[in-house]
């Protein structure tokens, strides 16, 4: 079984799929061209291509992009405000099509640009690659490891790991949309001595008819009643630790008890997970590397980073780059959250010899992985190029951490629940009626964005008005706005297939409005590449409200449907291709779109 497994994964990692080219986008194309314009001012070619880093000029701002002169300025050891203005009057003195005008001001290159070679070439690459736009093979030979979710076994999927769920299953799809080949792996809490209080709880509190009607919420309930028992039978601590002791030792009655937990466990997380259109490769949880501990161990001792105590089997790390002694194995020889963790990293790197592992856990367990990581990088192990900890904030109510005691905790499917009863009533209200499976996507999108448009290392608050916008700061809104564009584009169709065959895309004479939406279109290939070097989904979530605001806006003061025939194609075929970025980037942040609203 576990051979399958591997196997499974590794030939996945075989299977790469093409991808548009990232050195094809405009974007690229804008970069290069200007590279090669300023290193035609010197003798020798002064720059490379990461030198010319380009945004969005500024709203206040009469040119189109702007370049940071800062970075040129830092590589030519010189000052950059005085590069950039003499930079911008060689520049101005050159004959160039696609540059008209540039201005520097204050350490930057502002650029005007020939918008109808420019919107051309957008165009054009649209239509070479249809659905697909920002999508590339950027990281086209590179494999990353995620690492999210991971929930207990025995008790209901909580609140606390929708956000490792929500954040890390956009990486996911963020780093495969710019090339990588990506194993999504649920590092289940399968393991530890908390199994043995469960299975003794089994032996002797559990009540069939429940455990057959709610199997987890039973298993959750005999859990609570162990350790109330416990605090007037303390000897119950020795009762469990035997039985993990004995699940250790693969003992026929703990392994049978301890696989029919695990997969009715598997089976409830997946009931919340096919809700969010969450997937995984494969559950790889902590007893998966059970049978690696004591290698694990040996590699660490030989290293000499470890301490034996004399009397029993404990062992300490001390004295790591500085940080606070750790347990590597408990006095009675079992093993812990940091031994199982390390033969995980150990395993993965070595087997699948990624060049990313992330780990979305959050923030408090940052001192947790500041100690894996740097046992890692002591022992003879592949090096990670990008080894990291995805931490992230806690969910609040009212400003407040989420309490059982406090009865502020929700649980997810209470969350889903009463998130559609309030797209109901929002619904209703406007006088729209939608199917029980639309109404799905727009609760789920609204809680994932409440998540995702935020800075992932903050707390969030759940803020029902916000969450649930037509207006502006909500899934909801995003959805809205693909959805209009939809109607827009289904009532024109008949026109636009009518001038297909007579009229051609001319956009020589577009309205200010207009080039902005294209502008804005040109950087959805970077704005996917951002998000994915800092893992930061929230990028993503600004650009295309930005781009909804700028639709919205545009569509408010020009009509598609009264535009002249050349006018009406440019602007129809700019709508098609908006509704593919809006289409695309909530589907990076793992939002569904619907045709109609």
């Amino acid at each position: 079984m576990t051979a399958t497994i591997i196997n499974t994964l590794l030939k996945k990692l075989t299977h790469r799929s093409a991808l548009p080219a990232y050195s094809d986008y405009t974007l690229q194309y804008v970069r290069h061209a200007l590279l090669t314009a300023i290193n035609s001012l010197n003798k020798e070619p002064l720059f490379e291509l990461t030198d010319i880093q380009l945004s969005l000029a500024p709203n206040h701002v009469a040119e189109h992009i702007t370049l940071d002169g800062f970075i040129c300025g830092k590589k030519l050891k010189t000052n950059p405000i005085a590069w950039v203005s003499q930079t911008a009057e060689q520049l101005n003195a050159l004959s160039n099509d696609l540059f008209v005008h540039i201005t520097p001001v204050k350490g930057y290159l502002n650029i005007q640009l020939n918008t109808t070679t420019l919107i051309t070439h957008i165009f054009n690459h649209f239509q070479h690659i249809g659905d697909r736009y920002g999508h590339s093979d950027l990281h086209q030979q590179k494999v990353a490891v995620i690492d999210y979710s991971g929930p207990n076994i025995a008790k209901p999927i909580g609140i606390g790991h929708l956000r490792s769920t929500i954040i890390g299953q956009s990486l996911a799809n963020i780093y495969e949309a710019t090339g990588y080949s990506v194993l999504k792996i649920n590092h289940i809490g399968d393991w530890g001595t908390q199994f043995g209080a469960l299975i003794y709880a089994h032996d002797h509190l559990l009540d069939k008819a429940t455990f057959k009607d709610n199997p987890i919420g039973a298993l959750k309930d005999i859990y609570v009643q162990f350790h109330a028992l416990k605090q007037d039978q303390p000897e119950l601590e020795d009762k469990a630790r035997e039985h993990f002791k004995n699940l250790e030792l693969k003992k026929p009655h703990e392994t049978t008890l301890w696989q029919t937990f695990r997969q009715l466990s598997i089976d409830s997380f997946e009931d919340i997970y096919n809700q969010f259109n969450v997937s995984f490769d494969a559950y790889l949880g902590e007893s998966f590397y059970i049978d690696q501990v004591q290698t694990t161990i040996d590699q660490v001792q030989a290293k000499g980073l470890c301490q034996t105590e004399a009397t029993s089997d404990l062992l300490t790390v001390q004295d790591l780059d500085k940080l606070p002694t750790f347990l590597l194995r408990k006095a009675d020889g079992t093993s812990l959250y940091i031994t199982r963790d390390l033969a995980a990293l150990l395993f993965r790197s070595s087997t699948f010899k990624p060049d990313t592992i992330l780990y979305l856990v959050g923030n408090e367990q940052s001192l947790h992985f500041k100690q894996l990581f740097a046992l890692y990088n002591k022992l003879d192990a592949p090096a990670i190029n990008q080894l990291a900890h995805i931490g992230f904030g806690l969910i609040l109510a009212d400003g407040k951490k989420m309490s059982t005691r406090a009865g502020s905790l929700i649980e997810l499917t209470e969350l889903i629940e009463k998130t559609k009863t309030k797209c109901r009533d929002i619904l209703t209200e406007k006088g729209t009626t939608l199917s029980e499976d639309d109404i799905h996507v727009l609760a789920t999108g609204s809680i994932i964005y409440n998540d995702l448009s935020r800075t992932r290392t903050k707390d969030i608050d759940f803020n029902w008005n916000t969450m649930l916008s037509f207006e502006s700061g909500s899934s909801i809104y995003l959805q809205y706005t693909y959805a209009r564009i939809c109607s827009i584009l289904r009532k024109q169709h008949d026109r636009f297939t009518a001038l297909t065959n007579t009229t051609t895309f001319q956009p020589q004479h577009l309205a200010a409005e207009d080039t902005q939406l294209w502008l804005q279109l040109l950087f959805f290939p970077k704005v996917l590449e951002d998000a994915r070097r800092s893992n930061m989904p929230n990028g993503i979530a600004n650009y295309l409200e930005d781009l909804a605001q700028l639709f919205n806006s545009f569509y408010a003061k020009h009509s598609i449907k009264e535009s002249a025939d050349a006018l009406f194609l440019c602007r129809y075929h700019l709508l098609t291709c908006i509704n593919i970025v809006l289409k695309n980037g909530l589907a990076c942040l793992n939002i569904g779109t619907l045709q109609r609203m």
